[in-house]
């Protein structure tokens, strides 16, 4: 591949990404403060996509990491974040409810 290539492909990739960082803003900022059912709605459709597409992305990390194996990918790297999005979705209700919260000592000093 010519050094030309190299560079394409990267100012490719950074324009790919100040996109998907532009769409990630707007999207935050047409919703800043998601309902209880949205993030709920979120959390699951996540967790099930992970599930969907273990076997591609343990694939893909098993490549990034030069023959990982695919098993132990789907354990420490998968499994893991499909237990973290069910807990999300069990607690994000209790999460989102307001709670007081003290000042530290050095906002009182001026």
């Amino acid at each position: 591949m010519k050094l030309t290539d190299l560079n394409e492909i990267q100012r490719s990739s950074v324009t790919h990404m100040q996109n998907v960082f532009v769409q990630q803003r707007n999207a935050f900022d047409a919703t800043p403060y998601p309902e209880l059912a949205y993030r709920r709605d979120k959390l699951i459709k996540l967790r099930k996509q992970i599930i969907r597409y273990q076997d591609v992305i343990a694939k893909a990390i098993s490549q990034d990491f030069d023959s990982r194996s695919i098993e132990e990918s789907k354990l420490l790297d998968l499994l893991g974040s499909v237990l973290e999005a069910e807990h999300a979705i069990k607690h994000v209700q209790r999460w989102m409810r307001p709670s007081r919260r003290h000042a530290e000592l050095l906002f009182f000093l001026q």
